[in-house]
């Protein structure tokens, strides 16, 4: 989108190649990290890279502020995934969700 990104983004365990790949509670709360700290982390290193391109410093790129979603079960999932994939027919920008050329969807399809 011209003026906002959306991410869908798992701070769990995760499923790797048909395989469960789950860290023991231990482990896990070593890695884990809370929302606020990875998408500060996002938000940091992507508007560093981004004022690089466009020739500009010390210039805020993203708001403070995010809007987020609590994922709590399969049909939430679903509801936001197509939400995102859909922005861009809604906003305008392409006629279906395959023409825009910032979607993962133009790859996996």
């Amino acid at each position: 989108m011209p003026n906002h990104v959306h991410l869908l983004i798992s701070l769990a365990n995760q499923t790797v190649d048909e395989e469960q790949f789950y860290l023991s509670d231990k482990e896990l709360s070593l890695t884990y990290r809370p929302l606020h700290e990875v998408m500060r982390r996002i938000k940091g290193s992507s508007s560093r890279l981004i004022n690089q391109y466009l020739g500009r410093t010390g210039t805020a790129f993203w708001q403070k502020d995010s809007y987020d979603h609590f994922v709590r079960n399969a049909r939430s999932f679903e509801n936001i995934w197509w939400y995102i994939l859909n922005n861009p027919v809604k906003a305008g920008l392409v006629a279906e969700v395959r023409d825009f050329a910032h979607t993962y969807w133009r790859v996996a399809c």
